[in-house]
């Protein structure tokens, strides 16, 4: 089954990230790969190792920065879509099945771009109070690998194995409705995947977040000088290009004017509900 979303654990160095991933990878033998850390090699050109028999794949620290927009288009048809096209060096590509789920264990806060309403990746922060404390990561998993990188202990494993093909029901899970409950909980004082929806929107969507309650009333477009100023890489003409996403735009007579002038009205709640769970979250607690 593909399950159309990735898990993230992210945290500082040595708090223990890899660990349970690599357990797992252990575990599902030949089908799991537990350290790629080169993307091209998964969302790149040459992209063989989708070829492989892996089922579960994680991705070990990618890259920052501009680098991790890249793959950002990429990365939901990976995670989605069951036919892909792979291509290997001196090999004519060819389309194949792929049923390889994705994680991602990484240092970095934000590894990939956020989306309004991103109903893909799913974030799990490690705790770092036992960063460096040898003695406690020892004792914590001699049971199941007694030597650093050496066998894993059987008998443990078998239980692991058992007790997930026994103990757990996933007859009705569903990773994707999870994300989206998490998205509409606006109700709290802090929302990691809102936050994080918010920290990567364009600026005209953040301007239009932090000044929602004028595109309600409506907005006149060049009432909007003095910001653009503040919007780097636009012009009044791409701001209004921009707005038409997430407004509805009119050019009214403007008696005081004189002159027809652009007026934008945020659309409503059922045209743009992942905006309007973002705009929901940040102005959580204000006055209605």
């Amino acid at each position: 089954v593909k399950n159309g979303t990735m898990l993230i654990i992210y945290g500082a160095q040595g708090s223990g990230k890899s660990f349970p991933i690599e357990v797992f990878a252990e575990l599902v033998g030949v089908h799991g790969i537990a350290n790629v850390d080169d993307l091209d090699k998964v969302f790149g050109k040459f992209n063989g190792l989708l070829g492989s028999q892996a089922m579960f794949i994680n991705i070990n620290e990618p890259p920052e920065a501009t680098e991790k927009f890249k793959f950002t288009g990429k990365l939901k048809s990976k995670l989605t879509q069951k036919k892909q096209v792979q291509e290997t060096k001196g090999i004519d590509s060819f389309e194949m099945i792929c049923w390889s789920n994705f994680c991602m264990t990484t240092n970095n806060y934000s590894p990939i771009q956020e989306e309004k309403g991103n109903r893909r990746a799913i974030y799990f922060e490690t705790s770092n109070s036992k960063c460096g404390d040898e003695k406690y990561f020892d004792e914590l998993c001699k049971p199941i690998q007694e030597v650093k990188q050496g066998p894993y202990n059987e008998k443990f494993m078998g239980v692991l194995l058992h007790y997930m093909k026994t103990k757990i029901d996933v007859s009705d899970f569903n990773p994707e409705r999870l994300i989206r409950e998490i998205n509409s909980d606006y109700k709290k004082d802090y929302n990691e995947q809102l936050e994080r929806q918010y920290a990567d929107l364009n600026v005209v969507d953040r301007y239009v977040v932090d000044n929602y309650k004028d595109f309600i009333k409506g907005i006149y477009l060049d009432s909007l000088d003095g910001a653009v100023q503040n919007m780097p890489g636009y012009t009044l003409k791409g701001v209004s290009k921009r707005l038409n996403s997430v407004c509805d735009g009119s050019r009214p007579y403007d008696s005081s004017q004189k002159k027809k002038r652009t007026r934008f009205i945020l659309k409503p709640r059922s045209e743009i509900p992942d905006l309007y769970n973002i705009i929901d979250y940040i102005h959580y607690g204000e006055e209605e």
